[in-house]
Order: C-alpha cells, then structure tokens, then sequence
C-alpha cells in the first residue's frame, strides 16, 4: 500500500482499499448465485438483491457493497465496490490480483521442489475459505499411537484442531492486505501446517502474549467491512478472538503452542501436528520377505478353507504363511467390555508378528461384526503395509492396502 494512502486511511481522509469503488467493473462481473447464497444465510432483514443497490448495509456498522458517483455532472453511477468483487466477483484476481491461495504439499519436513504438490485456488472469498479448508482436511489426517490401549480414543489422536485451522486460514484471507498482488500461501508438511498472508503487524509479540493470556487481540481488523461479513456468516469470531483460539485448541492437541512470525511485508502462522512418542527403529524386512496371512473370523467358524482356495489367484500360494488363525465361534454380545475382550485378544495374538524382519507385508481375511474391522488398520497399517480382502459370493478378491499414507490421509 502507498506510505501516503496508507497515512490518509488511517485518519479516515481516504477510503480503505476494499470500501473503493472499482470503476472498471459491472454487474455482470459478480457471480449472482455465489452473492444469494452468502447474503441469504446471512439473514438479513431485507431481500439479498437489495443490499446490491447503492449505499445499503447490513447494518448500522457495515459498508455497502455498491456506491454510486458522479460521472458525469448530475450523472451518477452505481459502482460495485472492490468488496464486493472479492466477495463475490465471477473472476476476483480480475480486479484484486492477490485475492487467492498457493497451497503446496511436501511429504517430508523440508522444502523438496522436486516432491511437491501445489494446488492453486480461486474463486469468491466465501467459496475460497471452504476450498482451503476442504484441501488441508485431506491431508491433516490422524496420528496412531500404539502405547495406548487398542480401543482407546487416544491411540486414533486428531493431527491438528480442525478450529484451530479454521480460524487461522479465515484470519489470513480477513487481514491480508488486498492492494498487494501476491497471493496467501499454504504450506504443509509432514509435521506442520504454515499460513502466511501479505501485510504485516508491528506488534506480534503483544499479540502472542495476549493470546497465551487468552485475551484477544485489541478490537482492530485491516479489512473492518470484510470483517463484518465474515463474521455475519459465521466464518470468523468477533474481533480479537481469532487468536487465542488457535493458541489454545493447538496447545490442547498437538501439546505445543503454534508459532507467529510478522515483519513489516508479511504475516505467518505455523501450526504444529500432534505427533505421537517416536517408536524404535525397526529392523527392515528381508528383501523378498514372507507375505503374512491373517485369518479372522468373529462370530464364525475358521476362514482357513476359503481363504485357501483364493490363495493361487491372489499370489499367496507359494510364499504365503498363515500368522494367525483365529475365531471365534458363535454369537459375541455387542457390548464395549465384550469388543474390548476380541480387540485384545486379537492384539496379543498379532504383537509377535509386527516387528518380525521377514514379514514383508500383512494379508487380512476377515469375516464379523464392521466396529472390529478398524482396530486392525489402527494395529497393523503403522508398521507395514496392510491388504485387506473383500468376502462376496463365497470368495475373496480385490484388496485394499491400507498404510502409513492413508492413515494420514483420512480423517
């Protein structure tokens, strides 16, 4: 922004960028879908069309999406303003180059170009937040930590605060500074999320400390007329508690707190994953290894002949070992103590086989109740890869592997 604009905003001389009207723009330029659907669940008091005509706000504190001005003398013309464009424009970069996400995706804890994969998203800021969201949830996944108990809900732990994720990614997109032509960037990483959005703060460590203290920022938005949308349509907080809200949902499942960094070009938020105890190293298999059979049946006979006779036809016949031939005949009540019984059971008979160098991978044949089939992605996936075998019509075919990647992949 312009040191001598930037001063004149400041003592209300001049408008702030967003509150300006863009006389290169027209009402063919917004998406009419896109600005019904955002003001109608906003629940105005007046039909959405109308707060598309001059000089009609929300309310008593918001800004109008349209002004007129004289174009001509005693003409005047109603003129979308650039808020308007960024809300609800067909195209936004049009008129506000800066107004999308860089999202990239590393696999690992570095920058590694070569790995990467980068999403580009734009689109109307309402549609622009969900997309972002809809993005990183497919890759913040959970953590399975083994030193908890099979069925306990601590060993399946949530990577990140959906919360936290949310408010920081809307915080980004509501006080970025819009007249800059570079756009928010996302980066995600095997064990953090980074958030950086164009124009600064001067103040990071009062904003650090009264977010630990959970006091909230003071009263103050870049972008006040963005912020009151936002907040009309439930995807921001009242001013200043965006903040404490990502320090205290990520402090309460990653057990650290994130971290800010601000200078005067940019603003960046680093949302550390919850990562469980490292585990050992484990040996690494021999290379061919055995392929090890996993036979379980709840509520049934053994699976041993059925699976048997798919051996050949799934490649099993001839470096296929049978680990564990369990089951457990009859009717099991569906009960937590009875399934918290099955699930250790089935635990005990499976630890000797998971760090064992010559199992390269693990082959499941399973028939009985659905709540017991994941345990065994929670107990196996972690440590080596997992097929799972689908049971129609007296055969089983067409597996599924399960791994560490989709483990971190699905929420």
């Amino acid at each position: 922004m312009n040191k001598l604009h930037e001063l004149l905003a400041h003592k209300r001389v001049a408008e702030p960028f967003l509150q300006r009207p863009c006389y290169d723009a027209a009402r063919g330029d917004l998406d009419e879908l896109a600005a019904r659907t955002f003001l109608t669940d906003a629940r105005l008091p007046r039909p959405w069309e109308e707060y598309l005509q001059p000089h009609t706000p929300m309310d008593g504190v918001s800004r109008p999406l349209v002004v007129d001005r004289e174009t001509a003398p005693g003409v005047k013309q109603p003129l979308l303003t650039y808020l308007a464009l960024l809300l609800f424009g067909k195209e936004p970069t049009r008129w506000i180059p800066g107004a999308w996400v860089d999202m990239n995706i590393y696999p690992g804890e570095v920058v590694t170009d070569q790995h990467s994969q980068r999403v580009q998203l734009l689109g109307p800021l309402p549609g622009l937040i969900r997309d972002v969201l809809r993005n990183l949830h497919l890759h913040m996944g959970m953590d399975i930590d083994k030193s908890q108990d099979a069925l306990s809900i601590r060993q399946n732990r949530d990577r990140y605060s959906a919360k936290a994720v949310q408010e920081a990614v809307v915080n980004a997109l509501a006080h970025r500074d819009y007249e800059r032509q570079e756009p928010t960037r996302v980066r995600v990483f095997s064990n953090r999320i980074e958030i950086h959005n164009p124009g600064g703060s001067a103040h990071v460590e009062n904003l650090v400390e009264r977010a630990r203290a959970g006091r909230g920022a003071n009263p103050k938005w870049r972008n006040e007329a963005l912020a009151q949308f936002l907040i009309r349509n439930q995807l921001a907080q009242s001013s200043g508690q965006g903040l404490p809200t990502i320090f205290k949902e990520t402090l309460e499942i990653a057990g650290r707190e994130p971290e800010v960094h601000a200078d005067r070009d940019g603003f960046e938020m680093v949302i550390p994953a919850y990562q469980s105890t490292p585990t050992p190293p484990r040996v690494a298999p021999t290379e061919g290894g055995v392929e090890g059979v996993l036979l379980i049946s709840i509520g049934g006979r053994s699976l041993l002949p059925v699976a048997q006779a798919c051996f050949g036809e799934l490649g099993l016949a001839t470096n296929g070992q049978i680990l564990v031939d369990m089951a457990v005949p009859g009717y099991v009540e569906p009960t937590e103590a009875q399934w918290k019984k099955v699930a250790l059971d089935i635990r005990n008979k499976l630890n000797q086989w998971m760090d064992d160098p010559k199992i390269r991978r693990f082959h499941l044949f399973y028939r009985g109740p659905v709540v017991i089939a994941p345990i065994f992605g929670a107990l196996i996936a972690p440590t080596k890869p997992l097929l799972v075998y689908h049971y129609q019509d007296g055969r089983y075919s067409a597996p599924l592997l399960l791994d560490r990647r989709f483990l971190r992949q699905k929420n």
